[in-house]
C-alpha cells in the first residue's frame, strides 16, 4: 500500500490536493470535541456537509467507497455508536479510500474492495493484533 500511495499521490486526478486537505483540516476543527480532540462518529456526516457546503472540490474517492465512510444509514464510519476519530484516522482512513478508489478505476475491483474492507479492519484492530475480540466490536 505504501508504494500505491507513492504512486498515487502524484496523480491530482486520484489524490486529494493539499489545499482540499487544509479546508477540510478547517471543518474538522469546527466540529471535533474540544477535550478528546476528535470527531464523534455521529458529528461525522456535519463535517462533511459544512465542507462541501462551503468549498467545491472533485473527491478522488470512488462512491460506493464515500457511501461507506459517510453514508447516514450505508456509512460504517458514521455508524460505530461512542466512536471518535482523530485527524490522523481520519486522513489515514481516505488514503486508503482513495487507493481503494485507483484500483477500482483501473478494473480491479476485487483488490478495490478487499482494501476498503482492509481501512475499516484497521480501524477496529488499533493494536494491530490481526484480531478483535467481540467486546472490541
Amino acid at each position: 500500500m505504501d508504494r500505491r500511495k507513492e504512486v498515487i499521490s502524484k496523480e491530482a486526478e486520484y489524490w486529494i490536493q493539499d489545499g482540499s486537505k487544509g479546508l477540510l483540516k478547517e471543518a474538522f476543527d469546527r466540529h471535533r470535541n474540544r477535550d478528546t480532540m476528535r470527531v464523534d462518529a455521529a458529528d461525522l456526516i456535519d463535517v462533511h456537509a459544512s465542507f462541501s457546503k462551503t468549498f467545491q472540490f472533485r473527491v478522488p474517492i470512488n462512491p460506493r467507497n464515500l457511501s461507506q465512510l459517510i453514508h447516514p444509514h450505508q456509512g460504517y464510519m458514521a455508524s460505530m455508536p461512542e466512536r471518535g476519530y482523530s485527524w490522523d484516522e481520519m486522513v489515514s482512513m481516505y488514503e486508503l479510500q482513495m487507493i481503494s478508489s485507483y484500483e477500482k478505476a483501473k478494473g480491479r475491483s476485487i483488490h478495490g474492495e478487499e482494501l476498503s474492507a482492509l481501512s475499516f479492519w484497521l480501524l477496529q484492530d488499533t493494536e494491530k493484533k490481526g484480531s478483535v475480540d467481540f467486546e472490541g466490536m
